[in-house]
């Protein structure tokens, strides 16, 4: 079968969700579908994800972001701010007032122009690149992986111009995303179109069982979990082991976004006392402004490392290295079907994971299921917990023993044989002849 991905993410740029879609990509190549992948070529964002994907045919665009007013009216803001921080009081309470009424006509201009998203002008270029692939090289199905919603705008234009079927793989949410905040009239907007453009899908793809539940529900459409997973054979060639006796490294890889937050950690820590000298938290991919005030408020700042971006072969070799690997998750009812691909890489790293957020979330189950750590908000369990390490650590590894058959189970191998083999069902369902059935 010949196969066009949609992806506004592919290595090499690094993020989780290239991870996913390069690997995708490389499991549906290897099992004998012929893959091409329209693509934005990131400026802003680093492309050191070495990731093989020779033989897959990738045409990377142009990424135009609707951010330049947003960015300009920041920048002079920031100016005005400068320039009238030394002036009498007058001028500066007319400044304030102007500085308002710029962050209002941004934000109302974003919401009245941007459409669905910011990465929207991607589209002018995806669009053309996506209709001439499809139009010369005749693929039998295109694959939108999203966010950005915009891919899966595109694949639908691209499908209703030249009827060939798509299928949606939504790895977050487009209009119920909690993440975004925005009018109750531009939620309701939001819903009419995901509405609108996911009525022609073929097939929905999600990455967690809360997910697929609601969108089943929701839009009465075929739908398949498939977890991101990991490579077994990806770890093989990293030697890096945890260090022998104290400190017990934790360690977390990745920004931090809005409402995930390490105050438990902090807390036990505060809890914990002299006891504590012999923890180091560490911090790679987020910045130090939002790590280091929380620890500093609770007084364990001295124990926290921070590093900015490290490519994704030495965050790997990280997760391998430390005694503990850190999660965090949203603690809100709405983060109940969120489970990053993070969680994938942690498991695959064979270390055990200290994660916090919503505990009734399908991450929590999973880590539950798995044995693979503890999953706590309660400074005084995280407390315990990480006595019961620190004296592991002392004399000897930790020791860590996951379920096995779960595990196997979650491999990208796995997963993406679910992936494969639910295309090949919606093709079937829709009347389309197949050239490969999976393996």
């Amino acid at each position: 079968m010949k196969i066009l991905i949609i992806s506004y993410y592919f290595a090499p740029t690094n993020t989780i969700a290239s991870h996913r879609i390069t690997a995708l990509a490389r499991h549906l190549d290897g099992k004998g579908h012929k893959v091409k992948v329209v693509t934005a070529r990131h400026r802003s964002i680093p492309r050191d994800f070495a990731a093989d994907h020779s033989g897959i045919d990738v045409v990377e665009t142009r990424p135009l972001l609707f951010a330049g007013m947003q960015n300009r009216s920041s920048h002079m803001a920031t100016s005005l701010r400068i320039k009238g921080a030394h002036q009498d009081w007058l001028k500066r309470f007319y400044c304030q007032r102007l500085l308002a009424m710029l962050r209002r006509t941004k934000t109302i201009a974003r919401h009245l122009t941007v459409w669905p998203d910011k990465q929207v002008g991607w589209a002018w270029f995806a669009l053309p690149a996506a209709w001439r692939i499809t139009r010369r090289w005749g693929p039998d199905l295109i694959y939108a992986s999203a966010p950005p919603a915009t891919s899966m705008v595109v694949a639908a234009v691209v499908s209703k111009l030249t009827s060939v079927p798509w299928i949606c793989e939504i790895r977050d949410r487009w209009a119920d995303d909690p993440y975004y905040p925005r009018p109750q009239w531009r939620k309701a907007a939001e819903r009419g179109l995901e509405r609108a453009v996911l009525r022609s899908t073929k097939g929905i793809v999600t990455v967690s069982h809360t997910w697929s539940h609601a969108y089943s529900a929701q839009y009465g459409k075929p739908v398949e979990t498939v977890y991101s997973g990991f490579d077994p054979g990806f770890y093989k060639g990293i030697s890096t082991k945890p260090a022998a006796g104290l400190p017990l490294r934790i360690v977390y890889t990745g920004s931090i976004y809005a409402g995930r937050d390490p105050s438990p950690l902090w807390s036990a820590l505060a809890e914990m006392g002299d006891a504590a000298s012999g923890v180091r938290v560490e911090f790679y991919g987020a910045r130090r402004d939002e790590v280091l005030p929380g620890a500093e408020r609770s007084g364990v700042a001295r124990l926290v490392h921070v590093e900015e971006h490290v490519p994704h072969e030495r965050a790997v070799s990280l997760q391998c290295g430390a005694d503990v690997l850190l999660m965090l998750q949203w603690n809100n009812e709405s983060e109940a079907g969120n489970v990053p691909g993070k969680l994938f890489e942690y498991i695959g790293a064979g270390r055990p994971i200290l994660a916090m957020g919503f505990a009734g979330a399908e991450m929590a189950r999973l880590i539950r299921e798995l044995n693979a750590g503890l999953f706590s908000n309660e400074p005084e369990e995280i407390k315990h917990q990480l006595n019961k390490w620190c004296y592991q650590k002392r004399i000897g590894p930790i020791s860590h023993e996951v379920h096995r058959l779960a595990f196997q189970e979650l491999t990208r191998s796995n997963q993406f044989d679910k992936m494969d083999a639910f295309i090949c069902k919606c093709m079937r369902d829709s009347g389309q002849d197949l050239l490969i059935e999976p393996d």
